[in-house]
Formats: structure tokens, sequence, C-alpha cells
């Protein structure tokens, strides 16, 4: 990272002239001032806002970037990271991006101004090439969800083979009408969860029909809405694969305010064991993902890899388990 002296090199001035041209001073001549100022932009330079002392130390503050706060998955997950970033003397900020691009880009900055030591993502916008680049210049971890091959640390669990087991938990109670409800949004959770699904139906000889095949977002009000439309279908389906609880909920809060599923419930299955999977009612049957641990090995690699930048890049898969609950059920 470009430092001032750098750029008071870049422009043949002093780093005093620099000082005053970052802080608007009017003694300095427009001739002088445009030399420093395309120094800037040529070397790409952000002056650190906590001042020069700060820029030979750490600043022992974690950034963990998250899609929103509503969805509980999270909420285990972000609370063993604070744990385990307090045993070793630091503590987390949270930034919340609402999936935009650009909201997360302004959390970021706090890396390049040294507010923050690294940045945990629990869910990232960037593209693949930009996120290496930020990843080469500061300690990144991907968490949960994650942008492949993008050359920084990962820690996750086996989408495909999670999503594949489930399924197979279906048609194990007698199901061969099986729907997939997923995201609109190309996550590559989403995308695994699709090809665990599409392989348990094949490697059972069910035929996969695009019709079962339906998508929208993480909600519940999405959730309720993707299973009416699969209910209009002429053969509906007995039962319901989705790649999240919160879908998983709103489908089921929808089906058993539909008399005629009432009678015939479908049997619907969830992705990642919230607390909503364990309260609901009916209890949800779905995908655990290992949230504590997960949360813990994120911040123990992102420490690490503060300590030491030259660390090769680690790409973590922990165990999932089924939870067989009363949502699931054979064809009625």
């Amino acid at each position: 990272m470009a430092t001032i002296r750098d750029v008071a090199k870049a422009a043949g001035v002093s780093v005093a002239t620099v000082s005053r041209v970052l802080n608007g001073d009017d003694v300095v001549t427009s001739v002088t001032r445009e030399k420093v100022e395309q120094a800037v932009q040529k070397l790409d330079y952000r002056p650190n806002l906590l001042g020069k002392g700060l820029r030979q130390s750490q600043t022992k503050k974690i950034l963990v970037l998250l899609p929103t706060i509503s969805n509980t998955f999270y909420t285990r997950i972000v609370r063993s990271m604070e744990q385990e970033a307090q045993k070793s003397g630091y503590s987390i900020v949270i930034g919340v991006t609402h999936s935009n691009r650009e909201k997360e880009l302004e959390y970021l900055q706090m890396l390049d101004t040294r507010l923050v030591d690294g940045a945990i993502f629990l869910s990232s916008e960037q593209r693949k090439e930009e996120l290496s680049r930020i990843a080469q210049k500061h300690p990144i971890v991907q968490c949960s969800e994650y942008i492949p091959d993008a050359g920084c640390d990962t820690v996750t669990i086996d989408n495909e083979q999670a999503a594949y087991g489930a399924v197979l938990k279906l048609i194990e109670l007698g199901h061969r009408r099986i729907a997939f409800a997923g995201s609109e949004k190309p996550y590559t959770s989403a995308v695994l969860r699709e090809q665990g699904y599409r392989r348990a139906l094949k490697e059972s000889s069910i035929a996969v029909e695009e019709q079962l095949i339906i998508k929208g977002d993480y909600s519940f009000s999405s959730g309720s809405e993707m299973f009416e439309r699969l209910m209009q279908i002429q053969d509906p389906p007995t039962a319901i694969f989705t790649i999240a609880d919160s879908i998983a909920v709103g489908m089921l809060r929808a089906s058993y305010t539909n008399e005629k599923f009432q009678k015939h419930p479908v049997a619907i299955s969830g992705f990642d064991d919230t607390s909503l999977a364990q309260i609901y009612v009916p209890a949800l049957s779905t995908v655990a993902q290992p949230r504590r641990e997960i949360g813990t090995l994120a911040m123990q690699m992102m420490c690490s890899r503060i300590a030491d930048r030259q660390l090769p890049v680690r790409f973590v898969a922990l165990k999932h388990h089924y939870i067989k609950r009363e949502s699931t059920f054979p064809p009625k």
C-alpha cells in the first residue's frame, strides 16, 4: 500500500507539502496541488484516518459483513466470532450491507484507512476478481457463503452433499414428486444445493421436472408465494426441499392456512437449523450447519492470517447433519 512518502516522491515535493494538499491548505500553488493529486490517484493512496502513529500498529478490530440482521442463521455465527476474537484481544465491528455492492464497498474502505485489521464476509456482492484483489492487500475470510477461487480463506460446509442427503431422506420416505425451492440470485450455496437436489433425483432414477424447480428470495413471504405457485401445478409435489429454513417456514405457514393442504399436507424440508426450525409447529426437518464451529474457525483463520500474511490459502468444509422432525412424512 502506498504511503505519504511515496506520494511525495512521485510528485517531487516534500511530505509536508503532500499533507498540506490533503488538508486543503491554500498556501500550496495550483501547479503543485495538481502534481500531488495526480500522484495520489496514480498510487491509489488512501490517507490513514487514525493518524500516523496507528499506521505502525494494529487496531485490534475485525470487520464482519452481513447481508442482513433479520436472518437468525447469522446470530450464532457472529456470537461465536465475537467470543473467539476476545480470546486474542480483538473486537468485532458489524456492517450490514443489505446485499448492496456499493454499501459493501463503503465498509471495505475501513480496510484501506486502517480502521480495522481484516474483514470476514458472511456473503459478498463482489466479483471473484475484485475479492481476490482485496485479499491480496488485506486479511480476508469468507464464512459460510463464499465465492469460489477468490484467493482468500474460506470456512463453509459441503452444500452439494448436504442437499443431496436431505433429498434422499425425502425419497426414502416414499416421495417421488419432490420440488426444489431456491434463490433467484446465483449464490454459491444455492447453486450447489440445487446440484445436490438434481443428483439425488438422478441417482434414484427420478426424472427432474423443471416445473418443480422454483426460485425466489429468502423471506417468509417468498416461501409462501413459492408454495402457492407449486400448488397450482396440475400434479403438485408431495414434498418440497428448500434451501433455507426461512423459506420452509413460509411454505409451512401457507400450507397450514390452506384448507386443501390441511387435509393433504405436503412434506417440507429446510436448511440451516435456525431457532425457527425448532420452535415452529410443526417442527421443521432441516440440514443443521455447525454455526458455532463455523464462526469460531473463521475468526481463528482471521487472527492467524493477520499474524502471517504468507500462509497458504485455506478452504475448510465442516461436517453437517440432517435432523428429522415433524414437517417431513410419507406421502399422504
